[in-house]
Order: C-alpha cells, then sequence, then structure tokens
C-alpha cells in the first residue's frame, strides 16, 4: 500500500511540474514513478508527455505505445501519441494515432 502511495504522488508532483514547464524536473519525478511500478498507466503516460515536450521523441513514442497498450481506450494517450509521432515527421503515423479519437 505505501508502495502504491508512493507511485500516486509521484504522479501528482510530475503533473503538477509540467503544467508549470518545468519539463526536465517532470521528466525526473516520472522516471522514479515509473521505476517503482513500470506497469503503471498514469505514471507511464506522463512519462511518455514528458519526453515528448523535452524532444525525445521516440523514447516517448515507446511509452506512448505502452500507454496505449495498457489504456486503449483512453483518447489522450492516441492524442499525445499522435502529437510525438507529428514532431518526429512521422505524419502518416500520426494521422493513424489521431484518427483512433475521431
Amino acid at each position: 500500500m505505501q508502495h502504491q502511495h508512493r507511485v500516486a504522488q509521484l504522479v501528482e508532483s510530475a503533473r503538477s511540474l509540467l503544467q508549470k514547464d518545468q519539463i526536465a524536473e517532470a521528466l525526473h519525478v516520472a522516471y522514479q514513478a515509473v521505476a517503482l511500478d513500470a506497469e503503471h498507466p498514469p505514471s507511464v503516460f506522463l512519462l511518455g508527455v514528458a519526453l515528448r515536450r523535452n524532444d525525445s521523441l521516440e523514447d516517448a513514442i515507446g511509452q506512448l505505445t505502452k500507454f496505449i497498450g495498457l489504456q486503449p481506450q483512453i483518447p489522450q494517450g492516441h492524442f499525445e501519441l499522435g502529437l510525438a509521432y507529428y514532431a518526429s515527421d512521422q505524419l502518416a503515423a500520426a494521422d493513424r494515432a489521431l484518427c483512433q479519437i475521431c
């Protein structure tokens, strides 16, 4: 139970840091959350978002693809994956990801 509580705290901290555009700090915290639970969907998602916003696009695509495997029904995952593909000039893949939310 303590473990899950710590992961939830890290996720909330990473989310707050991303909202403040403190990308490097958010990335550090998101990595900590994923290190504690590599299958925790919010942790994987926030790591993917932080990586995308840090222009670590291939790593972002990997994390966001993993998130979609864990939570395929969440549109935000497809949207963020589409943004990562778009930013890396993979336009057909971006289109496929974004069409999942249409």
